[in-house]
Protein backbone atom coordinates (compact mmCIF):
# COMPACT_ATOMS: atom_id res chain seq x y z
CA UNK A 1 0.00 0.00 0.00
CA UNK A 2 2.70 2.47 1.06
CA UNK A 3 4.82 1.69 -2.56
CA UNK A 4 1.59 2.60 -4.71
CA UNK A 5 0.78 6.11 -2.22
CA UNK A 6 4.08 6.76 -3.46
CA UNK A 7 3.90 6.12 -7.05
CA UNK A 8 1.04 7.86 -7.41
CA UNK A 9 3.11 10.87 -5.26
CA UNK A 10 5.72 10.76 -8.18
CA UNK A 11 3.48 10.30 -11.03
CA UNK A 12 1.84 13.47 -10.01
CA UNK A 13 4.57 15.86 -9.15
CA UNK A 14 6.28 14.18 -12.21
CA UNK A 15 3.04 15.21 -14.89
CA UNK A 16 2.93 18.28 -12.95
CA UNK A 17 6.82 19.02 -14.30
CA UNK A 18 5.62 17.64 -17.92
CA UNK A 19 2.82 20.25 -17.89
CA UNK A 20 4.87 23.22 -16.94
CA UNK A 21 7.99 22.66 -18.77
CA UNK A 22 5.24 22.14 -21.85
CA UNK A 23 3.60 25.34 -21.26
CA UNK A 24 6.78 27.15 -21.05
CA UNK A 25 8.05 25.89 -24.05
CA UNK A 26 4.95 26.76 -26.07
CA UNK A 27 5.37 30.76 -24.64
CA UNK A 28 8.79 30.53 -25.57
CA UNK A 29 7.82 28.88 -28.80
CA UNK A 30 5.18 31.82 -29.94
CA UNK A 31 7.32 34.62 -28.22
CA UNK A 32 10.57 33.68 -30.62
CA UNK A 33 7.96 33.15 -34.10
CA UNK A 34 6.30 35.96 -33.36
CA UNK A 35 9.41 37.96 -33.02
CA UNK A 36 10.47 36.60 -36.41
CA UNK A 37 7.52 37.50 -38.23
CA UNK A 38 7.30 41.10 -36.56
CA UNK A 39 8.58 43.87 -38.65
CA UNK A 40 10.57 46.66 -36.97
CA UNK A 41 10.36 49.95 -38.46
CA UNK A 42 13.41 51.89 -38.24
CA UNK A 43 14.08 55.45 -38.53
CA UNK A 44 14.83 56.48 -41.82
CA UNK A 45 17.09 59.56 -40.49
CA UNK A 46 19.41 57.63 -38.55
Amino acid sequence: MNDNLSFKNIFKRETKLATYIIICMTIVVLSLSYAMFFKVDGNSKN
